[in-house]
């Protein structure tokens, strides 16, 4: 979990499933990391929100890839 971050100053949580696969769940959004990561460049381009949500991502890859 990290927060607050991003345009609604939120918590964003991520987790891994039974098969590994990492989800991301914060504010209305709830899905796979790379659907998340899609989202947010949709939504936010490169602003400084885009910046702190996909290093939150690049962070949760790194915490949860079991190396």
């Amino acid at each position: 979990m990290q927060g607050p971050i991003g345009s609604r100053d939120d918590f964003l949580t991520y987790y891994l499933d039974k098969d590994k696969k990492i989800y991301a769940v914060t504010g209305c959004f709830s899905g796979t990391l790379e659907e998340f990561e899609k989202k947010v460049k949709e939504t936010h381009g490169s602003n400084k929100h885009a910046k702190q949500y996909l290093k939150a991502a690049e962070m949760a890859r790194v915490m949860l890839s079991g190396d």
